[in-house]
C-alpha cells in the first residue's frame, strides 16, 4: 500500500515525518508539493472539506491508495470553530493543519503533527475514535488532548488496524 503525502507548506521535518508514517502503517510513503487556494473561507481559516476533492483527484491520478495533505493554513469544519484535521474515507483523502499545533519546542511540534496525521490516516484505513486517552485514535478536542495522547494505537485499535489492512 502507498500513501501520498501532499505538502502545501513543507515543514522542516518532512523526511523524519515520512519515515514515522511508514513505520506506523507499514506503507510506502511518497510525497509531493502542491499549491492550493481555498474556495470557502471564514475569517483567516479555510474550510477543511475544500481540500478533500483536490486530494482525491491527486490519489486518482497517482498510484497511491490514500493522500494526506499537510498545510499551515488554519482549518475549520462545519459545526466546529477549528480542527486539526479531517478525513474522508470515500475520497481516500485527509488533511492536517499545523496552524494550531505550533509551539517553540520543535520536538513537541513534530509529535503533534505526527499524532494528528496518524489519527487521520487511521480513519482512512477504517478506524473510529477510541475512548482510550493515550491512543492515537482518541479525538483531540484541544491541544491538551493532543499532547496527552501517544502517536501509537492502543491494543484494541492496533488489532482493528491489522484487520482493516488485511481487508484492503
Amino acid at each position: 500500500m502507498k500513501i501520498l503525502i501532499v505538502y502545501f507548506n513543507k515543514p522542516a521535518f518532512s523526511k523524519k515525518f515520512e519515515k514515522a508514517i511508514e513505520k506506523t502503517f507499514g506503507m510506502t510513503v511518497i510525497s509531493a508539493r502542491k499549491t492550493f487556494k481555498c474556495k470557502t473561507k471564514r475569517k483567516n481559516q479555510c474550510n477543511a472539506e475544500d481540500y478533500l476533492p483536490f486530494l482525491e483527484k491527486i490519489v486518482f491520478d497517482s498510484d497511491a491508495d490514500f493522500a494526506l495533505g499537510i498545510t499551515s493554513k488554519d482549518i475549520y469544519e462545519k459545526g466546529y470553530m477549528a480542527v486539526y484535521g479531517v478525513s474522508a474515507i470515500e475520497k481516500k483523502s485527509a488533511v492536517v493543519s499545523f496552524a494550531r499545533l505550533k509551539t517553540k519546542n520543535k520536538n513537541q511540534f513534530f509529535e503533534r503533527v505526527l499524532k494528528e496525521s496518524i489519527h487521520e490516516i487511521g480513519h482512512l484505513i477504517g478506524l473510529i475514535h477510541c475512548s482510550n486517552d493515550k491512543c492515537a485514535m482518541k479525538c483531540s478536542l484541544g491541544i491538551g488532548d493532543c499532547d496527552y495522547k501517544l502517536s501509537e494505537f492502543c491494543d484494541k485499535c492496533e488489532n482493528e488496524l491489522i484487520k482493516c489492512l488485511e481487508r484492503m
